[in-house]
């Protein structure tokens, strides 16, 4: 079984960054809305950001996604 341990900054842990990459079907954003579902529950909740251009909307909450005002080919 998984062991569930405080999460966020009273951990006293530094910040984890997660980078999600995978073909087409194989289960990021699956991954990804069960991820943030998780740490939402755990009341950490995680700072999200969808870089996919294909994507325009995520089944989760996402910081920062495909905002047609910002030029991506600039920030890839």
């Amino acid at each position: 079984p998984l062991k569930t341990e405080k999460a966020g900054p009273a951990a006293g842990d530094k910040p984890v960054c997660l980078i999600v990459l995978g073909m087409a079907g194989s289960g990021k954003t699956t991954f990804v809305q069960r991820l943030t579902a998780h740490l939402h529950s755990l009341k950490a909740p995680p700072y999200v950001i969808n870089l996919d251009p294909a994507v325009h909307e995520v089944p989760f909450p996402a910081n920062i996604g495909k905002d047609p005002s910002v030029c991506w080919t600039l920030l890839i």
